[in-house]
Protein backbone atom coordinates (compact mmCIF):
# COMPACT_ATOMS: atom_id res chain seq x y z
CA UNK A 1 0.00 0.00 0.00
CA UNK A 2 0.98 3.64 -0.37
CA UNK A 3 3.15 5.14 2.31
CA UNK A 4 1.14 7.24 4.76
CA UNK A 5 3.81 9.94 4.63
CA UNK A 6 4.16 10.12 0.84
CA UNK A 7 3.99 13.69 -0.44
CA UNK A 8 3.70 14.60 -4.11
CA UNK A 9 4.93 17.56 -6.11
CA UNK A 10 2.70 19.42 -8.58
CA UNK A 11 2.11 17.29 -11.71
CA UNK A 12 3.96 14.31 -10.23
CA UNK A 13 2.68 10.87 -11.27
CA UNK A 14 0.63 9.25 -8.49
CA UNK A 15 1.87 5.86 -7.21
CA UNK A 16 0.04 2.79 -8.53
CA UNK A 17 -0.84 1.74 -4.97
CA UNK A 18 -2.81 4.89 -4.08
CA UNK A 19 -6.56 4.63 -3.74
CA UNK A 20 -8.41 7.41 -5.55
CA UNK A 21 -11.93 8.66 -4.86
CA UNK A 22 -14.58 9.65 -7.39
CA UNK A 23 -17.97 11.19 -6.63
CA UNK A 24 -21.11 10.01 -8.41
CA UNK A 25 -24.73 11.04 -8.17
CA UNK A 26 -26.32 8.74 -5.61
CA UNK A 27 -29.91 8.74 -6.90
CA UNK A 28 -29.34 8.67 -10.65
CA UNK A 29 -29.43 5.20 -12.24
CA UNK A 30 -27.02 6.39 -14.94
CA UNK A 31 -24.32 6.64 -12.24
CA UNK A 32 -25.27 4.00 -9.68
CA UNK A 33 -26.86 0.87 -11.12
CA UNK A 34 -29.91 -0.85 -9.66
CA UNK A 35 -27.57 -3.55 -8.36
CA UNK A 36 -25.70 -0.94 -6.32
CA UNK A 37 -22.54 -0.81 -8.41
CA UNK A 38 -20.90 2.22 -9.94
CA UNK A 39 -21.60 2.63 -13.65
CA UNK A 40 -19.16 3.59 -16.37
CA UNK A 41 -20.94 6.94 -16.67
CA UNK A 42 -19.23 8.08 -13.46
CA UNK A 43 -15.90 7.98 -15.31
CA UNK A 44 -16.94 9.64 -18.58
CA UNK A 45 -14.90 12.61 -19.71
CA UNK A 46 -16.94 15.77 -20.07
CA UNK A 47 -16.25 18.68 -22.38
CA UNK A 48 -16.60 21.16 -19.53
CA UNK A 49 -13.66 19.43 -17.76
CA UNK A 50 -11.39 19.80 -20.80
CA UNK A 51 -11.08 16.04 -21.28
CA UNK A 52 -9.68 15.43 -17.79
CA UNK A 53 -11.12 13.40 -14.95
CA UNK A 54 -11.00 14.78 -11.41
CA UNK A 55 -10.40 12.49 -8.42
CA UNK A 56 -8.93 12.68 -4.92
CA UNK A 57 -6.20 10.74 -3.15
CA UNK A 58 -8.20 8.88 -0.51
CA UNK A 59 -5.71 9.13 2.36
CA UNK A 60 -5.47 12.92 1.96
CA UNK A 61 -9.16 13.59 1.51
CA UNK A 62 -11.31 15.51 3.96
CA UNK A 63 -14.54 13.65 3.19
CA UNK A 64 -16.85 16.40 4.41
CA UNK A 65 -15.31 18.80 1.88
CA UNK A 66 -15.18 16.30 -0.98
CA UNK A 67 -18.69 14.88 -0.63
CA UNK A 68 -20.46 18.23 -0.05
CA UNK A 69 -23.89 16.58 0.12
CA UNK A 70 -23.95 12.96 1.29
CA UNK A 71 -27.58 12.53 0.26
CA UNK A 72 -26.78 13.63 -3.29
CA UNK A 73 -23.36 12.01 -3.86
CA UNK A 74 -21.92 8.55 -3.40
CA UNK A 75 -18.20 7.81 -3.36
CA UNK A 76 -16.26 5.08 -5.05
CA UNK A 77 -12.62 4.15 -4.74
CA UNK A 78 -10.28 2.78 -7.39
CA UNK A 79 -6.59 1.97 -7.49
CA UNK A 80 -4.43 4.37 -9.48
CA UNK A 81 -2.88 1.30 -11.13
CA UNK A 82 -6.11 0.65 -13.05
CA UNK A 83 -5.78 3.99 -14.83
CA UNK A 84 -2.06 3.54 -15.49
CA UNK A 85 -2.54 -0.01 -16.80
CA UNK A 86 -5.06 1.36 -19.30
CA UNK A 87 -2.88 4.12 -20.73
CA UNK A 88 -3.99 7.06 -18.58
CA UNK A 89 -1.77 9.19 -16.34
CA UNK A 90 -2.82 10.27 -12.84
CA UNK A 91 -1.05 13.50 -11.91
CA UNK A 92 -1.10 15.42 -8.65
CA UNK A 93 -3.00 18.69 -9.11
CA UNK A 94 -3.70 20.22 -5.70
CA UNK A 95 -6.16 23.08 -5.45
CA UNK A 96 -6.18 25.81 -2.80
CA UNK A 97 -9.16 24.18 -1.08
CA UNK A 98 -8.33 20.57 -1.97
CA UNK A 99 -4.78 19.28 -1.34
CA UNK A 100 -5.84 15.75 -2.37
CA UNK A 101 -6.82 16.63 -5.96
CA UNK A 102 -5.65 14.49 -8.91
CA UNK A 103 -6.29 14.90 -12.63
CA UNK A 104 -6.38 11.94 -14.99
CA UNK A 105 -4.81 12.68 -18.37
CA UNK A 106 -5.07 10.58 -21.54
CA UNK A 107 -8.29 8.88 -20.53
CA UNK A 108 -11.04 8.20 -23.04
CA UNK A 109 -14.75 7.61 -23.43
CA UNK A 110 -14.13 4.25 -25.04
CA UNK A 111 -16.72 1.75 -23.77
CA UNK A 112 -14.14 -0.91 -22.86
CA UNK A 113 -11.98 1.60 -20.97
CA UNK A 114 -14.96 3.04 -19.04
CA UNK A 115 -16.29 -0.43 -18.24
CA UNK A 116 -12.87 -1.48 -16.92
CA UNK A 117 -12.81 1.53 -14.58
CA UNK A 118 -16.36 0.91 -13.36
CA UNK A 119 -15.75 -2.79 -12.76
CA UNK A 120 -12.58 -1.98 -10.82
CA UNK A 121 -14.20 0.66 -8.61
CA UNK A 122 -15.87 -0.04 -5.29
CA UNK A 123 -18.60 2.03 -3.71
CA UNK A 124 -17.69 3.26 -0.24
CA UNK A 125 -20.35 3.03 2.41
CA UNK A 126 -19.34 5.83 4.75
CA UNK A 127 -21.32 6.99 7.76
CA UNK A 128 -23.03 10.29 7.07
CA UNK A 129 -21.67 13.04 9.28
CA UNK A 130 -18.69 10.97 10.43
CA UNK A 131 -15.71 11.72 8.22
CA UNK A 132 -12.01 11.06 8.44
CA UNK A 133 -9.92 14.20 8.48
CA UNK A 134 -7.17 15.03 6.04
CA UNK A 135 -3.59 14.66 7.14
CA UNK A 136 -1.55 17.09 5.11
CA UNK A 137 2.08 17.84 5.85
CA UNK A 138 4.07 20.52 4.12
Amino acid sequence: MASQSRNYELNERIDDSELLLRRAFRNKPAYISKTGTISSRAFELREKDNGLLSLNIKRLTAFELFVHDADKFALCQILTKVFHDNGARCLYAPESDNPAHVLVHDGSNDDVYLRTLAESAQLIDYPRGSYPTAIVTE
